[in-house]
């Protein structure tokens, strides 16, 4: 091997290894970075002027701290409820309570959802109050289980 085809190899290994090593810290800091987690409900604000949006947005990123444990727990739920339903030796308890403990995290979050809407609704104007009640009902409305999973 010559000494230029070394070096090219070496420069690409220091290039990769250095990405990895941004990677891993950009990572690190957006996980740890409330900012750059999505708060709440920010999709139904995107038909609000840019100043409203701003300022809704932020508040809800203040509650990122209280729904982070919540969407961690229906996650673990959900994968409950993938693994109960597709066991080998299907038990219909274990199913059972994996629901439970799905319906219970998927109520705490709205209640939280929903006191935030409530909150957040007080400062806003009648049409902002309609634009994001718009959006949030098109979502719901948008979100099906396609014909193959029912």
């Amino acid at each position: 091997m010559s000494k230029s085809t070394a070096l090219v190899i070496a420069l690409v290994a220091s290039v990769a290894i250095n990405l990895l090593i941004l990677g891993v810290v950009i990572g690190r800091n957006t996980a740890s970075n409330p900012k750059a987690e999505r708060a709440p409900m920010e999709w139904a604000t995107r038909k609000l002027n840019a100043q409203t949006q701003k300022v809704v947005r932020e508040e809800l990123r203040q509650r990122i701290p209280q729904i982070r444990p919540i969407r961690r727990d229906m996650a673990a739920a959900t994968r409950a409820v993938r693994k109960a339903i597709s066991a080998e030796d299907f038990d219909p308890d274990a199913l059972d309570r994996a629901l439970a403990r799905l319906r219970d995290a998927s109520a705490r979050y709205q209640v939280l959802i929903h006191s935030s809407l409530v909150d957040l609704s007080a400062d806003l104007t009648r049409e902002e109050r309609i634009s994001l009640a718009r959006e949030a009902i098109q979502r719901a409305q948008a979100v099906q289980i396609p014909a193959q999973q029912r």
